[in-house]
């Protein structure tokens, strides 16, 4: 549709009273758009809903642009409660994951689109009947209420301020998202790194072994045998003399006197008995004991053995969640796919 050759304020020959007030209450920008629909929908006395892409992509500025201040607030406070509702009930209470988080930001997010981008025009409709009877109502003919409604009517030098403006908040909120998701990337490393050690023995119990081990005593050394005395070299026939004869006595006492055994070697010291292997899982680290809570309650519905503790860490206390013992490694996976149908965490430990 070719745009309308009147500016807004002046009067056409062929126009309409009511035409001539909506084409001054519009104003000079997308007044092609708005003006047959609302002379239409005068005409049928019906508000068709009609898909309006300034509303729906931009809405914020859109309304001011149009001056619709009571929209904007309007809007403004829909959008923070939502996210208020969605990032208080969903986490703390409701202890929501964060694929099921991400969900209902989109739905909201798609709302928030939706909504005013199928019923802005009637927004707009409303307001500019309400701008058309104040200004016939302090004016004395519709010549000068058009006048009145046309220097009330959004410039496009209005609108290519407040399109700065939006594309500078634009710009502003990806930079703190992307800050924000660095963040949360970073914090999200360090409680996996904090599971992965909990799964892993501790130092402390490494050391602990390391000196249980130092300490047992070490099984006695056997006793060398004593070097037999070397034999003395015999001398030479010739000078050989005959032995001379023991005494009976001494005779009968060294006969009698028992070879010296050597002592046998101490018996090794048993094994230590190993502990009983156990297999647990752990959920997770907690900051907010709440969260820990309803976890843990969310456990005990399942009839699950649940363990609880606090550990300290270098960004505060944290209430960790695990699960177990068990026996086999059969129980403890069955386990962790009731745990993971929770939306929480299972991280096997194996001992």
């Amino acid at each position: 549709m070719s745009p309308d050759p009147a500016r807004p304020g002046e009067l056409r020959e062929d126009d309409h009273y009511t035409t001539a007030l909506y084409r001054a209450a519009i104003g000079p920008v997308n007044t092609a758009y708005y003006l047959p629909l609302f002379t239409q929908w005068e005409l049928e006395h019906q508000l068709k809903t009609r898909w309006n892409w300034a509303a729906g992509l931009a809405t914020l500025g859109w309304l001011i642009f149009r001056k619709m201040g009571l929209h904007a607030l309007a809007y403004v406070g829909a959008v923070a409660a939502c996210v208020l509702l969605v990032l208080g009930l969903g986490t703390a209470w409701l202890g929501f994951s964060s694929p099921a988080l991400w969900a209902v930001a989109a739905a909201m997010g798609l709302a928030a689109v939706l909504v005013p981008g199928l019923l802005g025009n009637r927004w707009f409709h409303a307001a500019c009947n309400k701008h058309m009877t104040l200004a016939l109502q302090t004016h004395a003919d519709v010549a000068q209420a058009c006048e009145a409604l046309g220097r009330q009517a959004s410039q496009r030098q209005r609108g290519v301020v407040i399109a700065a403006v939006h594309a500078a908040v634009l710009l502003a909120l990806g930079l703190v998202a992307a800050q924000f998701a660095e963040f949360n990337q970073q914090a999200g490393a360090k409680p996996n790194a904090a599971n992965a050690a909990l799964a892993s023995p501790s130092p402390q119990m490494a050391s602990g072994r390391v000196v249980q081990a130092a300490s047992a005593p070490a099984p006695a050394p056997a006793p060398a045998p004593a070097p037999a005395p070397a034999p003395a070299p015999a001398p030479a026939a010739s000078v050989a003399l005959p032995p001379a004869p023991k005494p009976p006595a001494v005779a009968a006492v060294a006969a009698s006197a028992p070879i010296a055994k050597s002592p046998a070697p101490a018996p090794a010291p048993a094994p230590v008995a190993k502990a009983h292997a156990a297999y647990r899982i752990n959920v997770g680290l907690f900051a907010v004991a709440s969260n820990a809570q309803a976890a843990k309650e969310k456990l005990e519905s399942l009839k699950l053995p649940v363990l609880t503790d606090t550990l300290e860490m270098p960004r505060g206390p944290r209430s960790r969640v695990r699960v177990g013992p068990f026996e086999t490694k059969e129980q403890a996976e069955a386990a962790a796919v009731k745990i993971r149908a929770l939306g929480l965490d299972a991280v096997l430990s194996e001992p």
